[in-house]
């Protein structure tokens, strides 16, 4: 099962709340609309500034959410960037993300998961 996931930081002069707002009332809404068919889940990972180390050391986070996006089929991370590349449904995405988005340190990463067995532990 294809996974990617998608770091997100919010752009300089937004809020977090108003980061997390746009994306659930927007941005989320219009990758349901475009891609929700290859998805078997789309999950945001929403990560508020506060403690970040076990020592209790607080500050900024490197991004504001972590978005996994589980597809149906093996292809389906292809299909989403031909889908994505088309210039009307580009333009739809790009608009929203400058609103809310910083895009200079956003980005995918694909990834292969390895679940470790615990039942040892049982």
């Amino acid at each position: 099962m294809e996974r990617v996931f998608v770091l997100l930081k919010r752009k300089p002069g937004i809020t977090f709340e108003e980061f997390r707002d746009h994306y659930e009332n927007s941005h989320a809404l219009l990758g349901e609309k475009y891609f929700g068919h290859l998805f078997r889940s789309y999950r945001r990972n929403y990560i508020p500034a506060g403690v970040r180390f076990s020592d209790g050391a607080s500050g900024e986070n490197a991004y504001d959410c972590l978005t996994e996006l589980v597809f149906h089929d093996a292809g389906g991370y292809a299909e989403l960037k031909r889908i994505a590349g088309k210039p009307e449904i580009r333009a739809v995405l790009v608009e929203d993300e400058a609103r809310f988005l910083d895009r200079t340190v956003s980005g995918n990463a694909i990834a292969v998961p390895i679940e470790s067995d615990l039942s040892r532990f049982h």
